[in-house]
């Protein structure tokens, strides 16, 4: 039984996990594809080899996190760091092969980063909403926004600085539009006859990116949880811009007609970002890939980034010692 994406299963609770989970017992033998093993820590394997190979690691969950958790923060329930990583890389090794991305002979990628200052407005609103967790976001007395704990202050922010935020009374209001700017003197800069892709995290994220291809008049098309559609209209569209909404996008797709790629926002899920990346620099791209990233500097976007950074940084970094000595073990069998 082959289970590709296999990542997907990672959350041991999940309804899909737990089946295969109990599948895998009913079969001879086990395969699973992925390219993000670790989409956001170590944690992240225990329910994949409760499929492949349930013998690997302990049989719970809560002792596999005992294990390779040092736990903190408040109850000492939070994961703060990892220890015993050797034994992790050592059962992980056994029955994993990792095949990098030099093994495709694939062309070049980079990342640049484009940055826009905020309006004064929309600087107000954030500084309002950093140190009150509320914000007048309109002209009304009643246009007031507030957040109830760090989480959604987080996602505020980030919509912030896409443009756009909704009051209590869920009416929606453009709030910035430097972002959207941004993206608009890109899109003049590019060629003509380059297709791109642009990706974002919020649905008020596409409908600005929309605005700036019609002012930059460039033919545009949307593939998200509203719009399944739209990558096989961006086929059709030589010059094409499809805009993604990297939930949806960031799996089973092929974007290699594209060598451009703009992150108009991302979320914390690394799984996403990467797999979203993997769209455009993957088998059948010929030329070298550049992504766009645009960042307000300062505020929450940077803190995203660098988040995302920690985490690839992670799991780059257990896979590559896991391969080192794995094939260590292989030249010199003991």
């Amino acid at each position: 039984m082959i289970a590709d994406e296999i990542h997907r299963i990672k959350a041991p609770a999940g309804k899909m996990s737990r089946y295969m989970g109990r599948l895998g017992k009913r079969t001879l033998r086990r395969l699973g594809l992925t390219g993000t093993p670790i989409p956001h820590s170590i944690l992240d394997v225990w329910a994949q080899f409760r499929f492949l190979d349930p013998t690997i690691y302990d049989p719970t969950y809560t002792s596999f996190a005992q294990r390779y958790c040092i736990f903190g923060g408040f109850d000492r329930r939070v994961p703060v760091g990892w220890r015993d990583l050797d034994d992790f890389e050592r059962r992980m090794a056994t029955i994993t092969f990792h095949a990098g991305k030099e093994a495709l002979d694939l062309p070049p990628e980079m990342d640049e980063q484009l940055d826009c200052d905020l309006t004064e407005n929309g600087a107000r609103i954030y500084r309002q909403l950093e140190d009150d967790f509320m914000a007048w976001i309109g002209t009304t007395p009643d246009e007031l926004l507030t957040v109830s704990n760090a989480m959604v202050l987080l996602m505020r922010l980030q919509q912030l600085t896409g443009g756009t935020l909704k009051d209590d009374l869920e009416r929606e209001r453009t709030v910035d539009t430097s972002k959207e700017t941004l993206l608009e003197e890109w899109l003049l800069d590019l060629p003509q006859e380059e297709p791109a892709v642009v990706f974002c995290r919020f649905t008020a994220d596409l409908e600005a990116c929309a605005r700036a291809c019609q002012r930059a008049e460039r033919p545009y098309s949307e593939m998200s949880g509203r719009s399944r559609a739209g990558g096989r209209e961006w086929l059709t569209q030589p010059n094409g811009i499809l805009l993604a909404q990297i939930q949806v996008a960031s799996e089973g797709q092929d974007f290699t007609r594209a060598r451009y790629a703009v992150f108009y926002s991302v979320g914390w899920s690394l799984k996403d970002y990467v797999q979203a990346r993997a769209r455009i620099h993957r088998p059948g791209q010929t030329l070298p890939v550049v992504y766009y990233h645009l960042v307000a500097p300062g505020p929450v976007d940077e803190i995203v980034l660098r988040a995302l950074a920690r985490r690839q940084e992670m799991a780059e970094t257990v896979l590559k010692e896991m391969k080192e000595k794995y094939v260590q073990r292989n030249i010199q069998p003991v």
